[in-house]
Order: C-alpha cells, then structure tokens, then sequence
C-alpha cells in the first residue's frame, strides 16, 4: 500500500512540475508569450500558425502584429496587435488592447 501510494505522489509530482515548466518556458520571450496568449484564448490555429512580426506604438514599448489574425466571434474585432510587458526580470507578458 505504502509503494503504490509513493508511486501515484511521483507521478503527480512529475506532472505538476511538466506542467509548470511549460508554462515558464512559454513565458521566456516576447513571440513566445503572445503565442500563449493566443492558445490561451483558444485560437489554437493562429497560436500555432500565425506569422508574428515586431511593430511600433506610442503607448507601449513592445508591440507585436499577428497575421493572420484571429477574429473575436463575440465582438465581430480582428485581433491583431499584442503589446508585451516584461515581468519579474525574465518572464513577459502578452496582453491584447484595442487602443493600439
């Protein structure tokens, strides 16, 4: 009973660490960080397909166009412009603001 209860802890440990290296590695450049946005909003195709260029934008230092964009079904918006924040010294952040 001890062995197999040690067994399953390993396993969920292995994963959860899966898991959680996955997610910081996704998070380690600017590209990387808006393709996770992307999945993230469950457009799987352009996250994985999509051409991702720098661009320029006087609100946010960090600006990245998306093409093809994804189109919000809710809002009828093509959401092609992410600014990208860097946090916590080496992890970015991809956010979508229609303003840009």
């Amino acid at each position: 009973m001890m062995k197999l209860y040690n067994k399953k802890s390993h396993l969920f440990m292995g994963f959860v660490c899966i898991i959680l290296l996955t997610v910081v590695f996704v998070h380690t450049s600017p590209k990387l960080s808006v393709r996770a946005k992307l999945f993230s909003e469950f457009h799987f195709k352009e996250s994985l397909s999509s051409k991702i260029e720098s661009t320029t934008s006087p609100i946010y230092s960090d600006v990245y166009k998306v093409s093809p964009a994804p189109l919000d079904k809710s809002t009828n918006t093509v959401l092609d412009v992410y600014y990208v924040k860097k946090t916590l010294f080496v992890f970015y952040h991809a956010g979508y603001d229609s303003g840009i």
